[in-house]
């Protein structure tokens, strides 16, 4: 066989691959899961009245209905669609602590996290494929009737009688107050993962089981606070690139009849965002000019999910 006919077949052997590779049509993988995530979040305004750090850390368990869409496109390629919500949400008793003074206040928390991920997918082969794109993330609280404990009137004195606030009418202050504040915190994140699904390979069995990574940015993080937005016309705390989210998670799901599987899920995340802070003129006290910050967050979370999946 000459040189000529050999390269021929070759070619014509890496033609067919590459056509079967691009005409592989996976399956379409469609999921609702209900499930309890347990959140620790934890709280950080740093040198607050030039004293010590205002620190919280608190622990809650919400109900989440979890759904995820899988559609192959082309080739290779695919869109993958999650969403995430609270259906119920347990409210927790929230303290605060400064320095040296301990703590200070305490309060009723309510928090609730949400989710929505599109990501583009590109199959590096048939189990195996990377993922990119867009996320939502929202952090709602409801934080509500404010009780000062401990060593807070020695703080407030002590804030008082500083050379930085000796002279300022309106100086923080730990104080008790049965009016509720909400927060929300919005993360406009591009995000980035690998993933491994033995549900695409090609002698697909009927127990089958997935794990994957993400890692998300903030490209834009908003927070909006009605206490801010009420005493001062703070409207919104804008931000970018101040943080991450990194997720891990793993499952396995069990085909009960053609097209009908059972799936059970479990998932980490951790993140941390960096405070967001503006400056503004206080009108109500001279015209002196003060700065609002949303503080550090470190937050942690695990989540265990079970429902129904679908296979087309």
């Amino acid at each position: 066989m000459s040189i000529r006919s050999i390269a021929t077949c070759i070619s014509l052997v890496l033609v067919s691959m590459n056509c079967s590779a691009e005409d592989k049509n996976y399956p379409g993988l469609n999921s609702t899961q209900v499930g309890m995530q347990t959140i620790r979040y934890q709280e950080s305004l740093k040198d607050f009245a030039g004293i010590g750090d205002l620190a919280t850390d608190i622990s809650v368990t919400n109900t989440v209905l979890y759904a995820s869409s899988y559609t192959s496109l082309t080739g290779k390629w695919g869109f993958l669609l999650n969403t995430k919500s609270d259906v119920t949400k347990e409210y927790t008793k929230d303290t605060w602590s400064v320095g040296e003074y301990g703590i200070v206040q305490q309060n009723t928390s309510k928090l609730s996290l949400a989710d929505m991920v599109a990501q583009g997918v590109y199959h590096v082969d048939d189990e195996f494929y990377v993922a990119f794109g867009g996320q939502l993330k929202t952090i709602g609280f409801v934080r509500s009737n404010f009780e000062t404990i401990g060593r807070a009137a020695e703080l407030n004195n002590e804030i008082r009688e500083s050379d930085k606030y000796f002279t300022d009418p309106n100086p923080p202050q730990i104080l008790t107050s049965p009016l509720a504040i909400e927060e929300d915190l919005t993360y406009f994140n591009a995000i980035a993962g690998i993933h491994y699904n033995t549900a695409f390979s090609n002698a697909r069995k009927r127990l089958t089981w997935h794990v994957g990574a993400n890692l998300a940015l903030p490209v834009l993080a908003t927070a909006k606070n009605s206490q801010l937005e009420q005493q001062y016309g703070i409207e919104s705390i804008d931000e970018s690139f101040n943080g991450f989210e990194a997720r891990l998670n793993a499952g396995v799901s069990y085909e009960i009849k053609k097209g009908i599987a059972l799936t059970f899920n479990a998932d980490f995340m951790m993140a941390q965002f960096s405070e967001m802070s503006t400056t503004f003129k206080d009108e109500n006290s001279g015209g002196i000019e003060r700065t609002a910050s949303i503080p550090d967050i470190d937050m942690s979370g695990t989540q265990f999910s079970f429902g129904i999946l679908w296979i087309n």
